[in-house]
């Protein structure tokens, strides 16, 4: 099957390092950003802004955290 075979080929490529746990801290760092910017706008473009980079970094953590479970 290719759920299968996607699995060996990721239990064979452990070697995630540090490249993983640094789009980790870059979904953080969008999510935090993100709500930091809607809290202080001035304006609703700039709230509106802020709460996509908000959901931006909440799916890329998601996807990430898909990606590193077996």
């Amino acid at each position: 099957m290719a759920s299968e075979k996607t699995s060996a080929e990721r239990a064979a490529a452990e070697d995630h390092g540090i490249g993983l746990i640094g789009w980790y801290v870059f979904a953080v760092l969008l999510v935090l950003g993100g709500l930091l910017l809607s809290a202080r706008a001035d304006d609703d473009y700039m709230g509106v802004s802020g709460l996509l980079f908000a959901a931006f970094g909440v799916l890329l953590g998601f996807r990430l955290l898909g990606r590193s479970l077996p």
